[in-house]
């Protein structure tokens, strides 16, 4: 799992940092400020809320290609081959939604909104539909197809993790930097400590959720040693599925009350 994601890889995505979950315009309101706290748990194992029973539906836009539709059928293959949840494919029904009230996880790809999980202001499952996931051509491959199903599944970055900085040396002039530059890609946002991300193993920097050290020539993190940190896109790591099944193999989930 030494796969690297370089500049070109980041700047070919003119919105989103090496397939993320992205806040929305709509989601900086008062209200939702004011809501957030709330959403802040202890009870979870991880990040997000999980999905009741380790039951999740997912519904993929007709129109994604052939290669999108590959990445996401091999992701969830790897997912379900290495923990207890269970994927059931069920019928889209237009743009954003699957056919059904309930939760679920629409995947689609506009052509310009990147590798995205879109519009959520926490990982993991929401009661209605839908978790929303896009899939541009640039992220049509197995690692990034997982990465994204992860944060729906509730995880979050590797490097959100509370005690990252043990291994980590985060450069926040340089992320302060690329946030003035670029402010559609969110990048504090990406950044910033998550308080809840599991830390029930050790740091993995072989996690498909860690991104690269260097961005847009911008160094935003060393390890400790001042080595470079290398996100990888190929699959999950031995730490991801710990995780994972930490969170739904071991009786641990809480579902959200």
């Amino acid at each position: 799992l030494n796969v690297v994601i370089t500049d070109d890889d980041l700047a070919a995505d003119a919105k989103f940092l090496m397939g993320d979950r992205s806040l929305e315009v709509d989601d900086f309101t008062t209200e939702a400020a004011e809501a957030a706290p709330s959403l802040v748990q202890t009870q979870w194992v991880a990040a997000g809320r999980p999905w009741d029973g380790g039951q999740v539906s997912y519904c993929v836009d007709p129109a994604l290609s052939q290669g999108g539709k590959d990445a996401i059928a091999a992701a969830v293959a790897e997912i379900q081959a290495n923990s207890c949840l269970v994927m059931n494919e069920i019928q889209w029904q237009a743009w954003d939604r699957c056919a059904t009230t309930g939760p679920a996880i629409a995947i689609r790809s506009t052509g310009v909104d990147g590798c995205a999980n879109l519009g959520t202001i926490v990982v993991g499952m929401k009661f209605e539909c839908c978790n929303v996931i896009n899939l541009d051509t640039q992220c049509h491959n197995k690692g990034t197809a997982v990465h994204e199903l992860l944060h729906a599944l509730g995880m979050d970055h590797e490097h959100k993790r509370p005690d990252r900085d043990t291994v980590l040396n985060v450069n926040q002039a340089a992320i302060d930097t690329l946030d003035r530059q670029n402010p559609s890609l969110q990048v504090k946002q990406q950044f910033a400590v998550d308080p809840n991300a599991y830390t029930g193993g050790t740091y993995d920097v072989a996690s498909v959720m860690q991104y690269s050290g260097t961005i847009m020539g911008q160094t935003t993190m060393t390890l400790k040693d001042g080595s470079a940190v290398h996100g990888q896109r190929v699959g999950m790591s031995p730490g991801d599925i710990e995780q994972l099944q930490d969170m739904y193999c071991r009786g641990k989930e809480t579902p959200f009350a």
